[in-house]
């Protein structure tokens, strides 16, 4: 089964607002060999977690449903 993204309660709210191939997940942080400081202290532009794309080609197996919106009801 294809997990989706925009369905699943693991998209890191900091990525809420980019295009779909920019959504990160809170569950992958990244490698640790891509620091997102470098060895001269400065930002090399990778987030702290990996990409929603990335992760086992659709085929999550950290998908979580969203929750429902306690406001919303």
């Amino acid at each position: 089964m294809t997990t989706l993204c925009e369905d699943c309660d693991n998209r890191h709210a900091v990525s809420e607002n980019r295009p779909w191939w920019r959504w990160i997940c809170s569950k992958y942080p990244r490698l640790p060999w891509h620091d997102e400081i470098d060895a001269e202290g400065k930002w090399t532009g990778f987030d702290p977690f990996m990409l929603c794309s990335g992760i086992n080609g659709g085929m999550c197996p950290s998908f979580t449903p969203k929750k429902e919106n306690e406001s919303d009801s």
